[in-house]
């Protein structure tokens, strides 16, 4: 043998020859092993092929991958709803309700297919364990669905198990669908404003000096003098003066700022609000606002008060007071037109004034309304800008992890379940696949010997015998018809009602 040249040996069974007929049905169960060598400088092709069993060589490549991509689909859902928790919908071009039905359909399609290669290598390896027709045929039925699954119940096996377990895995997307959700959130977020305020105050000419706390010194400044010799009053709750009962009515209102819509109507270039009471939206907690100005012009417009002083025309020491009149004095805008007449007598204490309340109320609402109109069309003044957090309703995506838990469980069971079948692949020495061509072979079925192909692989099958023809139908053998494959030229098409043995 020259150096560097490797030649394949094997050993194949030869039939005995013998004399009669039945001589040769027993001479065919009787062999001799006859050596054949293939050189690998001939241009031949080899008379067999080798049994190669091995860890590597039969290594089941694309089942395991097909394992490994569902293990990854699961992983990638779990990231995908983790980004997406609490996250706007903004910032999504793709929902994650479709990248999980995209992750959940790869996961189950990848373990389906991983699941019928681990049940042709569990069917391969019983048939080479050894064991009945029946047995294979049921290896071969529970991979097919759920239903052969229960009807073997009895003769439960890794194959029973991995179609059990990749039945289960279609509740895997409903589920992974409810563990992503769409709510509203006040989501707040960093932003730069810009805002007419001036750093200091400005237009002035003089200060007041302030001090913390009571022991500073202070100069005295008069805000306004009066003199104009009417008495000091103390007009308290409930206060009885000269005899004559009266009620004073105190009313706070916290006003606060927000926001609302008003309802106006616009006619003629003029506009007037249609309700005194506005909608009020939704309210957040906002920092301390100051409304100075809207204050001063509330007081300048809305403040009012009346002031009710005892006139007494004459005084007797031992009668006290005669001929009494009250006069009233009136100051602002309202305040006259709150006195219910009918019901008061200037010669008496008895002045109803009715609640003005709702008339503040709604002029409040109207000075917002015109000075918020009037700032949104005026130039800006001592423009900045500064670093806010804006704060939001918007729409944000929101896990449901209960969901996302119960389908890892129930896809990592389907992962492992099948992972199972693949028990035992390394002891065959060929590919394998449950083509009908290639179990036609291994049942040793006369359409398909052939020299050489007891141990060929589906494609040397194909290529060997693919285009052979044949059909189903009845076929004569001995004395009885029987239905088989065979040659199309002696193959007749069954009659209703015709029996076979």
């Amino acid at each position: 043998m020259q150096k560097g040249i490797r030649r394949l040996t094997c050993l194949l069974p030869r039939e005995e020859p013998s004399n009669n007929a039945r001589s040769q049905q027993e001479s065919a169960r009787k062999y001799r092993w006859t050596r054949v060598t293939h050189d690998p400088i001939s241009k031949s092709p080899p008379a067999t092929t080798p049994w190669q069993p091995g860890v590597l060589q039969r290594f089941p490549w694309g089942g395991l991958l097909a394992l490994l991509a569902s293990l990854t689909s699961i992983i990638a859902s779990s990231v995908t709803l983790a980004l997406s928790n609490e996250r706007p919908q903004s910032e999504w071009s793709l929902s994650p309700s479709v990248v999980l039905a995209i992750c959940s359909t790869v996961g189950v399609a990848s373990l389906h297919y991983a699941k019928s290669e681990a049940a042709t290598l569990s069917w391969w390896i019983s048939a080479l364990q050894g064991g009945t027709i029946a047995d294979l045929h049921r290896q071969w039925a529970v991979s097919t669905g759920i239903w052969s699954t229960l009807r073997f119940w009895r003769h439960f096996s890794r194959n029973s198990l991995a179609t059990l377990g990749v039945t289960l895995c279609f509740v895997v997307a409903p589920l992974l669908q409810r563990a992503s959700s769409v709510d509203s959130r006040p989501f707040a977020h960093p932003t730069t404003v810009s805002l007419a305020a001036a750093t200091t105050d400005a237009n002035f000419n003089t200060a007041m000096p302030m001090g913390s706390g009571w022991s500073a010194e202070y100069a005295p400044v008069v805000f306004m003098a009066s003199n104009d010799g009417r008495a000091i009053k103390n007009l308290s709750d409930g206060a009885e003066y000269l005899g004559c009962p009266g009620t004073l009515t105190h009313r706070r209102c916290n006003i606060t700022t927000g926001l609302v819509e008003y309802p106006v109507t616009i006619a003629n270039h003029s506009l007037s609000l249609r309700s005194p009471e506005p909608q009020t939206f939704p309210f957040y907690p906002f920092a301390p606002w100051s409304v100075a100005g809207i204050s001063a012009a509330a007081k300048y417009i809305l403040n009012s008060s009346i002031t009710l002083e005892l006139s007494v025309l004459g005084y007797n020491s031992s009668l006290g007071p005669f001929v009494t009149q009250w006069d009233a004095d009136f100051d602002g805008r309202l305040a006259a037109d709150y006195i219910d007449a009918a019901k008061s007598n200037s010669n008496s204490c008895a002045m109803n004034i009715t609640d003005p309340t709702e008339k503040v109320l709604s002029g409040l609402h109207e000075l917002f309304l015109r000075t918020g109109l009037a700032a949104g069309q005026a130039k800006p003044v001592h423009i900045q800008t500064i670093d806010a957090e804006e704060t939001i309703e918007t729409l944000v995506y929101v896990a449901k992890y209960e969901y996302l838990i119960g389908a890892i469980v129930i896809m990592v069971l389907g992962i492992g379940s099948v992972a199972v079948s693949f028990h035992g692949w390394w002891q065959l020495g060929r590919p394998v696949s449950m083509s009908p061509v290639e179990t036609a072979n291994a049942f040793d079925s006369s359409l398909m010997r052939d020299e050489a192909l007891s141990n060929a692989s589906l494609d040397t099958l194909l290529k060997t015998v693919g285009e052979r023809q044949i059909k189903y139908g009845v076929v004569q053998e001995k004395d009885d018809p029987v239905l088989r494959l065979g040659d199309p030229d002696v193959v007749v098409a069954p009659a209703k009602g015709e029996c076979f043995r």
